[in-house]
């Protein structure tokens, strides 16, 4: 009997591609490649997964802090093309947050209006989709967005018995703000000064 083997690298590549679904997580990436590595998709069928965009995001943002601003802008961009591939409005929303904050706001308004048009009532995506707007000039639409936010804070956290005191605390403290960016973007002015976004960051959509 003779036994054929096919040696052929990319048909390899192909079938395991086929048989599991997905690409590597980040994490797997770093156990089975290396952390020296730069990541790249295995499986160019399939997207990336969205561990490795939050590693992106983590990335972008330590490129900020570390005065690389060009490094962190492409970033970015390279994170919004990602998560554009992937129906996750929570990743979308984590981009959007993200890179408003990090005033890359222009950088990131695709993934802000992905997240909203994946779940439209959600008010937290309303949220960032207004800081971004604000930032980008559209101040009609990021009053909108906030004045939505507000409501949606309103039903769901204050005016909802069974809530936990801290929860609704926590979220009447966000109205007032919200509130008080409203009345000075409708007075002309601009609230979101760089200690305002980072103040923002910390009380943020993705670390907290």
């Amino acid at each position: 009997a003779i036994t054929l083997w096919n040696i052929n690298q990319a048909v390899w590549q192909s079938l395991a591609c086929s048989v599991v679904g997905r690409n590597f997580t980040i994490d797997e990436w770093k156990q089975f490649v290396g952390a020296d590595t730069p990541y790249q998709r295995v499986c160019p069928a399939f997207p990336s997964d969205s561990s490795v965009i939050q590693d992106e995001l983590a990335q972008a943002h330590a490129d900020v802090q570390t005065g690389h601003q060009q490094d962190a802008q492409a970033v970015y961009t390279k994170a919004t093309q990602e998560a554009a591939q992937l129906d996750n409005a929570d990743l979308a929303n984590n981009v959007c947050w993200g890179g408003s904050t990090d005033q890359f706001a222009a950088e990131v308004m695709s993934a802000c209006e992905q997240a909203v048009s994946l779940d439209p009532y959600y008010g937290q995506y309303r949220d960032s989709r207004g800081l971004a707007r604000a930032l980008r000039g559209d101040t009609q639409g990021a009053i909108n967005d906030f004045k939505a936010f507000v409501q949606w804070s309103t039903n769901e956290y204050v005016n909802t018995t069974g809530v936990d005191p801290d929860t609704q605390a926590k979220y009447k403290q966000l109205i007032a703000e919200r509130s008080s960016w409203i009345q000075h973007l409708e007075a002309g002015q601009h609230p979101f000064t760089a200690q305002v976004l980072e103040m923002l960051r910390v009380e943020s959509h993705i670390d907290g």
